[in-house]
């Protein structure tokens, strides 16, 4: 502080006593931390200098600084009283208090700052006030007060000391306090009061003097039970309190017994006698959360969503239910819509939108869960009783194609078929549908063609549905089928020979260890990788016009390849390698034995 301003201050105090001079604080308002106060005032008699930190609606850090009853030092520092006071004070961040002459000369204040202690007249059974000469120190939060209460003999004494605030009685009688001790003696009245040290010496403790909540105070004293005396009205220590039934009550918590939403803790609400949070919220201690949903992690199932609980620390439905997207519902019987497996009953699956057993051999509902289908020979009362393609004949099982150990079906490969010489034999594509395929028996493996070119006698140029279906003569120059090549490469892992010959009569192999083609909605997209051979690797390691990773194409689906070149093929770029095609009576594979060079081919399949 500068010597003008001690010079000020010095001036102040000579225009009064000495007994006038007892508190001078500097007084300024809406100050930045960069200023300085050039006003000082003298402060009422027990007043304190203080300087309130807040930030104005233009999110500013300003400072006010004067004089202060001490009863506000002691109340929350973070704003309690003084908080959100007024539009130009936004929000208070701190308070500080002190008892010095101009001590609130630096624009500073944290949360920290303990108000000064009260110091009251401390005495237990004294006939009068004036009989008490000891004083105590009081702790943090408490206050003075003074006791009267009537002996057994008739005899009217006093108790005087410190308690804290929210014990105050404030003049109330009660039966729970009458006869308190081995004394017996009955209370009378109690007043209790702060701010200033030894108040309770000129206290006047008479309950008839007191006054109830929101009615007009000179002091604490005048205010009934625990109210203090707050700008002129009785009111409740502060907003953590609420009045009922003549004294202020901590707010309650979640989940406590309560009479109406005036007695719970914001933002909880009275509902069935009980202090809860809104629907869809709940308590944590402190506040109301949003409840968890699904799958969320929790410790309690009042986390949760209504319909959830926590199992394993996890928001989840009962072990009968299934999470619709907004609550738990009970899972589906048979033949019941669905989206997903987790909607139906233990056991049954979501099949083709519907809850069944999964797959026509896997079991059968029984009205409670899926059991497994009777196999061949097993006893049976009707044909659903039985596995697939086997229907119940005198009470048993049977089959009258093939059965194949799981399924009553022909073979769907040449690799299925007991045969010892290459020829013509019949595979089913459908279980039960025949189909004339060639099958060779190469490398102590049982091969199935499905395509051959031997002399070009068959037109290879065909559009998209008779590539699908198949097309030539079995006995010679044929396209096997997309539809059937598709079903017998899915089904398990299968590898690809492909023999070639050269219009030279040079003969070459290329082997694929992986063969796949996928149905036609990928437009039998082709997987085949994993060369060996000496033809070289036309379909799938080398750069651009591969066959592998490309859908199947033919000139009436658009492609200017099957158009240029004659046949439908996976084709990339017109690229390396064309079976189908037929230029000059020439198709080809490029990588390494020169484009169209080839005049014939097998490619033939087998699983392993």
């Amino acid at each position: 502080m500068s010597i003008v301003w001690l010079l000020s201050v010095l001036f102040i105090c000579g225009l009064f006593s000495a007994n006038d001079c007892s508190r001078i604080c500097f007084s300024c308002i809406d100050k930045s931390e960069n200023e300085t106060c050039d006003k000082v005032v003298k402060c009422e008699e027990n007043e304190v200098c203080y300087v309130q930190k807040y930030k104005g609606a233009d999110n500013r850090t300003r400072y006010d600084v004067g004089c202060s009853y001490p009863e506000l030092c002691r109340k929350n520092s973070l704003g309690v009283i003084f908080g959100r006071r007024s539009a130009d004070h936004y929000h208070v961040l701190c308070h500080r208090c002190c008892t010095d002459n101009v001590c609130n000369d630096a624009f500073s204040c944290n949360n920290d700052f303990k108000a000064p202690l009260l110091q009251c007249l401390s005495c237990g059974g004294v006939s009068s006030v004036d009989n008490c000469n000891r004083t105590a120190v009081c702790g943090h939060e408490e206050v003075c007060f003074i006791q009267k209460y009537r002996t057994m003999k008739n005899e009217t004494h006093v108790d005087l000391g410190c308690k804290a605030s929210t014990m105050c009685m404030n003049g109330l009688t009660s039966d729970n306090n009458g006869r308190r001790s081995e004394e017996e003696r009955h209370l009378l009245c109690e007043t209790c009061c702060g701010g200033t040290s030894l108040c309770n010496r000129n206290l006047d403790c008479s309950h008839h003097l007191q006054t109830s909540i929101n009615t007009s105070c000179n002091s604490t004293s005048s205010c009934q039970s625990n109210l203090i005396c707050h700008f002129g009205k009785c009111q409740c220590p502060n907003t953590d309190y609420f009045w009922s039934i003549n004294t202020c009550h901590l707010l309650k918590q979640g989940n406590h017994n309560c009479s109406s939403s005036y007695e719970c803790r914001q933002p909880l609400r009275c509902f069935e006698n009980m202090c809860t949070c809104q629907k869809e919220r709940f308590w944590n201690g402190s506040t109301c959360l949003q409840k968890k949903t699904f799958h969320n992690t929790c410790k309690l199932s009042t986390e949760c969503l209504e319909t959830l609980f926590c199992i394993h620390g996890v928001c989840k439905c009962d072990r009968l239910d299934y999470w619709t997207g907004h609550n738990c519902s009970a899972r589906k019987t048979i033949k019941s819509t669905c989206a997903k497996t987790e909607e139906c009953k233990d056991s049954l699956h979501c099949f083709n939108g519907m809850c069944s057993c999964l797959g026509s051999n896997t079991g059968l509902w029984d009205g409670q869960i899926c059991r497994p289908k009777r196999t061949i020979g097993e006893p049976c009362s009707r044909n659903d009783d039985c596995k697939s393609n086997l229907y119940c004949n005198s009470s048993k099982c049977f089959c009258d194609v093939f059965w194949d150990g799981d399924i009553c079906s022909g073979p769907t490969e040449c690799a299925d078929l007991q045969f010892f010489t290459d020829d013509v034999y019949v595979i089913y594509t459908n279980q039960t549908t025949p189909k004339a395929v060639y099958c060779i028996i190469e490398s102590g493996l049982k091969w199935t063609v499905i395509q051959r070119r031997l002399n070009f006698s068959e037109n290879f140029k065909r559009n998209w549905q008779e590539y699908k279906n198949g097309f030539g003569d079995v006995h010679g120059e044929y396209w096997l089928g997309n539809d059937i090549i598709h079903m017998i490469s899915q089904n398990g892992r299968h590898k690809i020979r492909i023999k070639l010959e050269k219009h030279t009569g040079e003969k070459f192999l290329a082997d694929y260890s992986t063969f796949r083609v996928r149905d036609e909605t990928s437009k039998y997209l082709l997987n085949i990788t994993g060369y060996t051979g000496t033809a070289g690797d036309s379909m799938d390691n080398i750069k651009g016009g591969k066959s592998n990773g490309y859908p199947f194409s033919t000139y009436d689906g658009g492609s200017s390849c099957a158009t240029g070149q004659g046949g439908g093929w996976w084709h990339s770029d017109c690229g390396w390698s064309d079976l189908n095609s037929d230029v000059n009576n020439r198709f080809k594979w490029y990588f390494d034995l020169g484009e169209t060079s080839m005049i014939k081919s097998v490619m033939m399949i087998t699983k392993y």
